[in-house]
């Protein structure tokens, strides 16, 4: 058995939390993040862990809401072989468990799947009422308080561009005289220290089970029940962002007649697709997705490719604004640090006084490009040694996730080892100071793997510009419109000239190593340019991309949006008449069908009313004249009582979902029970 421990998160952790472990319990263990485990499936995870061996593992709970992490991870640790296993508190004390404590936790999340297919049984009877029925119309009741629905469930995630765009987008909130009451299962990260700003927090569900997609929907299950509780009367508006499987906002708006606002980042389908495993819940993702388009009176994009793609998906342009992300410039001012801070960091990593440091920031997700520029620095490394280290260059990357063992491999060779830090997950509200300590920010992502247009907006650029330092970017779509006005590395001359106003870096095109080290090269041996460039930098980001700009357009558009309703403007889909599925398989005799002979020509006469009317083959004869105006279906099955009282409960409701029916009217005392709107006449 080695001497050795292992911590085992869902996330990665940040430096400052495993320098405080390691402080605390003279130990410095191997740090292991489930999520960046490459794996095809639950079974190549578990086993990952059979092969996992050690004297102590730790389970960290970094907050109150990662505690429902634990039955999970301590199951897993059934599978791991060690002589100790402990519990990291956070307040950093110690709990000792056994492996029956992970088979206690395998039950206990035994019984909450069985319940979670329950919830998603009910989530798609309810998603499939919620897509038949229409916007509701939303006061302006100009009130100055906005209810955040921060409905993401990733527990532990300390870091990344969906930290700094909520931080972001609620300090504008803030600055711009909103109250803010944030609601969320996850503890505030870097959020501002404002009175104006409550915290409401939602407890997450007792444990996260697999499939890990039924934990999304057990949580909106939750958070409905929590929101219900609340005094809708206090806010002027609703913000969500849109968060996979959740759909709170649109039960909220619709029960309390509140405006939405929904923040789009793509779809999660799509990103598990592409980026991932397909969803094992896909059809149900994809149904929340549309309930939420659906029914927000304001959709937020941060790019035009996501407006053209809303568009195309049938969301109307009016209720669309596209406005890139942003930074808060005084977060990111340079000059907040002092050269002995910026020395000390240095200095934390053996990075020289004089080196030219050039930084990545960033979760290595797979559009981050991160491995392109390890790459570009073994290349230089392999074809030019010499230049390498006359040029003093060190390239800083600062972040952890799924693609950070492929850079590591890429950067193995033991020779690069002083031309090179991996810092690890930096705290947010440190990565400032690290900006600040570099000489050149790199941003290399990459394009979409199926070759769809990059849809993205990258927080990091924001902050490059905001930090004044020179960037050199992808050319990609909306990186290549924010950076527009900087040279192409063909477009460099030799040097010695003072960069254009609008130039503030270089643009490269994504994933070509050669641009990237010509880029870099030249930024390396023309400092005065360097540093010209990165004034123009800070100048650029202040002048446009602010989240107090972002957070203007939102609140101007959602203006424009409630003024419309108030005018009586057409922004919700043109009004059809009713959809009626009439059901008649019970009018055969009698009172029946003397019933549908009287009513259906009246129906078929009613502008407002399309009707559909399904019977059985056997009744063609007992339909009445005057039917032009109504599709009639017809089904086969074996006549019956107890036959049609079971296949109308199969069939109804696939042809209500099938026709888009409004109301499915079935005039016999009984009819099917899952259809969308029953309506059953008690005829005796």
């Amino acid at each position: 058995m080695p001497n050795s421990s292992l911590i085992i998160s869902q996330y990665p952790l940040t430096t400052e939390y495993v320098d405080r472990f390691s402080e605390k319990f003279n130990s410095h263990p191997e740090q292991i993040a489930i999520s960046n485990i490459t794996a095809r499936g639950y079974f190549d995870i578990l086993r990952f862990f059979l092969g996992l061996r050690a004297d102590v593992i730790y389970l960290p709970v970094v907050d109150e809401a990662g505690r429902s992490l634990l039955p999970l991870l301590r199951a897993l640790c059934i599978f791991a072989r060690a002589e100790k296993y402990a519990v990291v508190e956070p307040d950093f004390s110690l709990k000792s468990f056994t492996r029956w404590n992970g088979v206690f936790g395998a039950l206990l999340m035994g019984g909450d799947i069985l319940t979670g297919f329950s919830t998603l049984a009910t989530d798609w009877f309810r998603l499939n009422r919620l897509l038949g029925a229409e916007r509701v119309a939303a006061g302006d009741n100009r009130l100055r308080r906005v209810l955040y629905l921060k409905t993401n469930l990733w527990l532990g995630v300390q870091a990344g561009g969906s930290v700094a765009h909520t931080c972001g987008v609620i300090g504008g909130l803030l600055r711009g005289g909103y109250k803010v009451d944030f609601t969320s299962a996850e503890m505030p990260v870097a959020l501002p220290d404002d009175p104006s700003l409550r915290i409401q927090p939602v407890s997450p569900p007792r444990s996260y089970v697999v499939p890990r997609e039924m934990n999304h929907y057990r949580h909106n299950a939750k958070f409905i029940h929590y929101v219900r509780g609340l005094q809708s009367g206090l806010y002027g508006f609703i913000y969500q962002r849109l968060s996979l499987g959740n759909f709170t906002g649109v039960v909220l708006s619709r029960s309390r007649r509140l405006p939405l606002v929904i923040e789009y980042n793509g779809s999660e389908a799509w990103l598990a697709r592409n980026w991932g495993h397909p969803l094992t819940f896909e059809k149900l993702a994809q149904k929340a997705e549309a309930a939420c388009l659906r029914h927000a009176h304001l959709i937020v994009t941060v790019s035009d490719v996501l407006k053209d793609e809303l568009i195309a998906r049938g969301v109307e342009a009016a209720r669309i604004v596209s406005y890139p992300n942003g930074v808060d410039p005084r977060i990111f001012d340079p000059d907040r640090f002092s050269e002995g801070e910026i020395a000390a960091i240095r200095k934390r990593y053996g990075i020289a006084d004089q080196a030219v440091v050039a930084t990545f920031v960033g979760t290595f997700g797979h559009w981050h490009g991160a491995e392109v520029l390890a790459r570009m620095l073994r290349g230089i490394y392999k074809t030019d040694p010499d230049w390498l280290a006359a040029s003093k260059l060190h390239v800083l990357f600062i972040g952890d996730g799924v693609k950070r063992p492929v850079v590591e491999t890429i950067l193995s060779d033991p020779g690069l080892k002083p031309y090179f830090t991996l810092t690890g997950l930096v705290a947010q509200e440190d990565t400032p100071l690290y900006m600040a300590a570099s000489d050149v920010l790199v941003s290399p992502h990459v394009p979409n793997p199926d070759g769809s247009p990059f849809f993205g907006s990258p927080t990091k650029l924001f902050e490059y510009l905001a930090s004044g330092r020179p960037v050199i970017a992808s050319d990609l779509y909306q990186i290549g419109e924010i950076m527009h006005g900087c040279p192409s590395v063909d477009d460099l001359s030799g040097g010695g000239n003072e960069p254009l106003a609008e130039q503030c870096g270089i643009l490269v095109r994504p994933e070509d190593q050669d641009e990237l080290t010509r880029g870099l090269r030249f930024l390396i041996e023309n400092p005065s340019w360097r540093r010209a460039a990165g004034e123009n930098a800070r100048k650029r980001v202040l002048s446009r991309y602010t989240w107090d700009h972002h957070v203007g357009a939102v609140i101007s558009s959602l203006g424009n949006v409630m003024a419309r309703e108030a005018a009586g403007a057409a922004i919700k889909p043109r009004r059809r008449p009713v959809r009626l599925l009439f059901n008649g398989l019970h009018s055969k005799s009698g009172g029946g069908v003397t019933y549908l002979r009287n009513i259906l020509p009246l129906l078929a006469h009613e502008k407002d009313v399309e009707v559909h009317l399904c019977v059985h083959e056997d009744q063609r004869e007992l339909l009445p004249e005057g039917l032009e105006g109504v599709t009639v279906h017809f089904l086969d099955f074996k006549s019956g009582f107890w036959r049609l009282a079971f296949w109308e409960q199969i069939k109804l409701p696939r042809l209500a979902r099938k026709i888009g029916a409004d109301v499915t009217f079935s005039p016999a005392n009984y009819g099917p029970l899952m259809a969308p709107n029953n309506v059953i006449l008690l005829r005796n």
